[in-house]
């Protein structure tokens, strides 16, 4: 498998395998943006933040990104929340976990202190997933998403990448992030699915 930074051209694949999650509670969205607003929306992302994608044969399997946490509060610009989905047919293959070492690397050259992660209850492989890559629950919001006729309870997960200290580094978007250590996150990345 490959992983690289997302392209304009991989949101249509993307859209795809988030939308094989619609009609499940995995997302809260009741439907499907559409291809442009969704576009739109990862096009704002990719101008700070990584958007990965990995590839199998040249087909995107998965994707995953970060994005601001509580966007227009500037005491939390070193905070970012996650985002992760890999399409139904590979599960299980390290596809997840390889997404999380490249984007969490790459977080870290950005200077990003916190990382947190929001997962509907029941995802077992999601929460597996997050306690691998050192994630650790920190909240339980109950009842607090319904979706399909039922209410849900989402699960809070936090990993702090950088130390922090009285004045922490400013963050860096990432096209001004090291393009060499960049490529070397995203090889080793690959090298691990």
């Amino acid at each position: 498998m490959n992983i690289r930074l997302a392209t304009p051209e991989d949101y249509k694949y993307i859209y795809e395998i988030n939308s094989q999650y619609i009609d499940t509670p995995i997302t809260m969205r009741y439907q499907m943006a559409t291809l442009e607003e969704y576009s739109k929306n990862l096009d704002t992302i990719a101008k700070e933040y990584p958007i990965l994608v990995s590839l199998k044969s040249g087909v995107i399997v998965g994707y995953a990104y970060a994005h601001k946490f509580r966007s227009g509060f500037d005491g939390y610009a070193l905070d970012v929340e996650t985002t992760i989905y890999v399409d139904n047919k590979f599960k299980g293959r390290k596809v997840g976990s390889s997404l999380y070492y490249g984007l969490l690397e790459i977080l870290k050259i950005q200077n990003i202190v916190n990382v947190y992660a929001f997962v509907t209850r029941p995802n077992l492989m999601s929460e597996s997933l997050h306690r691998s890559r050192g994630f650790h629950e920190i909240c339980q919001l109950n009842q607090s998403g319904y979706k399909n006729g039922k209410w849900h309870d989402i699960k809070c997960y936090h990993k702090t990448i950088n130390l922090t200290s009285a004045s922490p580094h400013p963050f860096i978007p990432i096209n001004e992030a090291n393009k060499e250590k960049l490529e070397n996150i995203l090889s080793s990345a690959s090298k691990r699915c």
